[in-house]
């Protein structure tokens, strides 16, 4: 049984939202060929757009790189996917139970924020627009310049506890609906609400 939480930190996509549904990213992982090609960067895995900016963090897998060049990459491939993540808002619909799960919080006075590997910039324009029982809840997005801190890294989830006045532990739930979430459930100490796919 899971204790009563203190607090709830939110995945987005895929938890609150279904945010590609209606999206071709055929564009944009032609895009980010065209990027890596301009850099004589070789793409190492399927053309998943947010596993090569993900890819970054590890500098040896694109031969070592110059930090400018990492810096300058990273800049390019953060714009592309918050451009992407800024369109794909306006037809992503909510998963279904999020908002009833959202006013449940609410009126048990449980405070609740979003940690997520998209763009803050994404979830405000949902939260405005989508979603407006968000509005004003703490969200700790993707950082443009720092790969490394996405999750399965917990600091976005410490980040987010912290903003909350929340010490992280076994009355933190985390609520998710990847292997990324949980590995950093699991590391940060949260207790951890596993999603199926609802993408």
């Amino acid at each position: 049984m899971l204790p009563t939480p203190s607090a709830v930190l939110l995945d987005f996509d895929g938890t609150v939202c279904q945010l590609f549904a209606h999206t071709n990213l055929d564009a944009t992982r032609s895009l980010l060929a065209e990027i890596l090609a301009n850099h004589s960067m070789p793409i190492r895995h399927s053309m998943d757009p947010f596993q090569i900016f993900a890819d970054l963090a590890d500098s040896s897998a694109y031969g070592l790189l110059r930090s400018s060049v990492l810096h300058e990459l990273a800049t390019q491939i953060d714009y592309v996917l918050t451009q992407l993540e800024l369109k794909a808002v306006g037809t992503a619909p909510v998963v279904a139970g999020a908002a009833e799960f959202l006013k449940l919080l609410e009126s048990h006075r449980i405070p609740f924020g979003v940690v997520t590997n998209n763009s803050q910039s994404a979830v405000d324009l949902f939260a405005r627009t989508r979603l407006p029982m968000m509005l004003g809840a703490p969200v700790i997005g993707r950082q443009p310049l720092r790969p490394d801190l996405l999750k399965p890294n917990p600091w976005g989830l410490r980040t987010l506890a912290a903003t909350l006045g929340e010490q992280i532990g076994r009355t933190t739930w985390l609520v998710g609906d990847s292997l990324a979430d949980v590995l950093a459930g699991q590391e940060a100490g949260c207790s951890i609400v596993g999603m199926g796919s609802t993408t």
